[in-house]
């Protein structure tokens, strides 16, 4: 009994993460860069290959 409880368990637990944790296309549309999400001075979103994506742009101080 308890194998077979395990059993249902990790089947149930394989199913969610094949399923529906690997649903994540969070990449949105666009066309250029107003299209995507407002930067901020932590993140800057451009658009690339008609996709919003997070680009990081860093200065040093030379």
């Amino acid at each position: 009994m308890v194998k077979t409880i395990k059993f249902v368990y990790a089947l149930i637990l394989f199913l969610f993460i094949i399923f529906i944790a690997k649903n994540v296309d969070a990449l949105q549309d666009c066309k250029v860069d107003a299209d995507c999400p407002q930067n901020s001075w932590t993140r800057i979103y451009r658009c690339i290959e008609n996709k919003c994506r997070y680009t990081r742009v860093m200065k040093y101080n030379e």
